[in-house]
């Protein structure tokens, strides 16, 4: 039970950091046509693909750890684009009080220590950004946040659980169960640019309403690729199998 937590924390953890990574790689872009208005499509949890190698009880065990009503992307008429994946109570909840499983972990005899999480972020998080270092947590996550769009809900610059982690994990430091995060909610969000264009297939003899983020780059194709499909949007991230459905959001009517 012990190594299929670790094992889905690592998952979820790595999922977090390549989708957003993907996101940021596409951003500075020059649009050529956005929506006539502001628009938001939410994103179909249950159905969500990912990761076709991994356990299918591990994947289901992290879209359990989504909240479907703050999982969403949104587009506006300037051509700024948002998504966002928070997590349910539940998970906040565990996260939240992660200082009091710490403290049954070590209750267990288990050691806990810096190795693990320094070797994931050595392995991904300085290749993606460059410089991200948990001994400098707060000033790490203000330049993922400043420089590529990337942050943290709940870990907002100044926040109590930031400042929290900051201190636990500055100096060789790993939180103790004592620690208090007081988190109300906690996922990750991404800003950047879109643009909208249409794609001819010459394999289907179809044209396709496209949304891309970044650039418009003639000789190279997005590793995110979106189709507009009446009120939906059919997203595919290839590099790690991540296919899922996300919905135009219409506002329920006023109730006289």
């Amino acid at each position: 039970m012990k190594k299929t937590k670790k094992i889905s924390i690592a998952i979820l953890l790595v999922l977090i950091l390549t989708v957003s990574t993907l996101l940021v790689a596409c951003s500075d872009a020059k649009a050529e046509a956005y929506f006539e208005e502001d628009v938001r499509y939410m994103i179909d949890v249950d159905n969500l693909d990912m990761l076709p190698k991994a356990d299918p009880a591990l994947v289901n065990t992290i879209k359990g750890f989504l909240d479907p009503d703050e999982a969403y992307m949104e587009f506006d008429t300037e051509g700024n684009f948002t998504f966002q994946l928070l997590f349910n109570d539940f998970a906040v909840a565990l996260i939240d009080n992660i200082g009091a499983i710490l403290g049954v972990v070590e209750v267990l005899g288990v050691e806990m220590g810096r190795e693990g999480i320094d070797d994931f972020a050595e392995s991904y998080l300085d290749t993606f950004f460059p410089g991200f270092h948990f001994d400098n947590l707060a000033e790490s996550l203000d330049i993922a946040r400043r420089d590529f769009g990337f942050e943290f809900v709940g870990l907002e610059e100044g926040s109590y659980a930031l400042k929290a982690l900051d201190e636990n994990f500055r100096n060789g430091g790993f939180p103790n169960a004592e620690i208090q995060l007081n988190l109300k909610k906690f996922g990750i969000k991404y800003t950047g640019k879109y643009f909208l264009k249409d794609v001819y297939s010459k394999t289907t003899d179809t044209k396709y309403h496209g949304v891309f983020l970044g650039k418009d780059r003639p000789k190279t194709t997005p590793y995110v690729g979106m189709t507009i499909d009446g009120d939906d949007i059919l997203v595919f991230v290839e590099l790690i199998g991540l296919d899922f459905t996300a919905t135009k959001y219409v506002e329920p009517a006023a109730q006289e």
